[in-house]
């Protein structure tokens, strides 16, 4: 998987110093960054820390209408095979293609289950992951092929071939994950997604993860999403089920207030239930308020409650202070 972001990205070089525009020069060239930075006060362990959760670098380059190639990367990405540890990955890398209706990409994307929810349903990454993302019941991103298919206003699709293994892995096996996901927009307020995806290695694992979404333009919203992940990390019996429910409603042209109930359950078979059911069973509640100080800023200030369903197992609960740097 390396070599092929490693192919992709000189090829992105290249293209970027050979082709100039009409007038000679490179044009449509657009540089992004993101900074996700979290201070924290922990009430368990009564300590402060101060966390730089992600620095996204990247270009977009606009070859012709058709055509964009990305490059990117996530500097502080925790290392798959030490996660004390952080070092940067490649992502997004990629070109996509796009036609009539019809929108194809090869190389490293972020995947359908989880781009959907960050954006579009909870859209406060900057201060707390996606449910499929901080509980483990997805990759973020992944190398492969998707295709997508707006078909009218109300109904558009996409499928995606992907290694399966998340773009920190090299492509260790020759399974792969195939996942379909389905849009539908019966209201003009209502939006409703179904996701669903299988790969094989030993057993079949699945997912699927259902979605609602009711919003008033910009004012605000109430969202709720349904995973449901078997034969979880290809481990027979074993089950990961997930409900996570937010909204947000917008005070001013600067002041939004927010709040998120994340439920977590899991199952396993009876040799492993008990250790299984400490680490998956659980409420989580988010509550704050949010500042947008410019087009390119936002920060946060909110309250982040984990309760284990296992009296064995502790809690935790923190305040935190939340910065976002988007350009």
């Amino acid at each position: 998987m390396r070599l092929v972001a490693l192919f992709l990205l000189l090829f992105f070089e290249f293209e970027l110093i050979a082709a100039p525009g009409g007038s000679g020069q490179v044009e449509k060239v657009k540089p992004y960054v993101t900074s996700f930075s979290n201070f924290r006060y922990d009430f368990d362990s009564q300590e402060f820390n101060f966390r730089q959760d992600k620095i996204l670098l990247g270009i977009k380059y606009q070859i012709n209408p058709q055509l964009l190639m990305t490059i990117g990367a996530d500097l502080l990405e925790l290392d798959h095979n030490n996660p004390t540890h952080r070092r940067p990955y490649l992502k997004p890398c990629n070109i996509q293609y796009s036609s009539h209706g019809w929108i194809a990409e090869v190389g490293i994307f972020y995947t359908s289950q989880y781009d959907y929810q960050r954006n579009s349903l909870w859209g406060f990454r900057y201060v707390f992951r996606t449910m499929q993302n901080h509980y483990a019941m997805g990759v973020n991103a992944d190398l492969g092929f998707r295709v997508s298919r707006r078909i009218n206003n109300w109904l558009s699709s996409d499928f995606s071939f992907t290694s399966g293994e998340g773009h920190k892995e090299p492509d260790l096996s020759d399974n792969s994950r195939y996942a379909l996901r389905l849009f539908l927009k019966p209201l003009k307020r209502i939006t409703l997604s179904a996701y669903g995806d299988m790969m094989d290695h030993f057993v079949t694992e699945t997912t699927f993860a259902g979605t609602v979404d009711y919003r008033i333009d910009d004012k605000y919203s109430v969202s709720m999403e349904i995973n449901k992940k078997r034969n979880f990390r290809f481990s027979e019996g074993h089950q990961l089920n997930g409900v996570s429910v937010y909204g947000n409603y917008k005070l001013s042209d600067h002041f939004r207030i927010f709040s998120r109930w994340d439920y977590l359950a899991g199952s396993a078979k009876e040799s492993r239930a008990e250790l299984w059911n400490q680490l998956s069973l659980g409420n989580r509640f988010i509550n704050g308020v949010q500042y947008t100080v410019c087009k390119f800023c936002r920060i946060a200030i909110d309250y982040n409650d984990w309760s284990p369903l296992s009296q064995n197992v502790p809690g935790n609960s923190f305040v935190s202070f939340d910065v976002e740097i988007k350009y």
